[in-house]
């Protein structure tokens, strides 16, 4: 999940552990759909096309704290870049060398 490997460590007893565990990962998947910047419809892919768009939910802290971290780090960590990133397959696990065309297009998205 969110590209890496998600664990979730619960301390119960009799079913209630395991409830919580699948509450747990639906959580964390809508969470992740929320911020999926490829699938059409999901609210960082609707955000990136409508310039202004009213930022909610779960996607609004997520964002805040993308832009936090690029202020912070002078802009090594650039919440815009994904499109460029996934050229390379990161996301998708099919990894290649895109084309400087591809990358130009990408950069000019951004």
């Amino acid at each position: 999940m969110m590209g890496t490997i998600v664990d979730v460590v619960l301390y119960s007893q009799g079913k209630t552990g395991s409830e919580a565990a699948l509450k747990a990962f639906e959580r964390i998947r809508q969470i992740e759909e929320s911020a999926h910047a490829s699938e059409e419809g999901a609210p960082l892919s609707r955000v990136k096309q409508a310039k202004g768009a009213r930022i909610t939910g779960d996607l609004k802290p997520i964002l805040e704290t993308a832009m936090l971290v690029s202020r912070a780090s002078s802009g090594a960590f650039d919440p815009t870049m994904g499109e460029v990133v996934y050229l390379w397959g990161f996301g998708r696990e099919d990894y290649r060398l895109p084309e400087p065309q591809e990358i130009e297009r990408a950069l000019e998205n951004a």
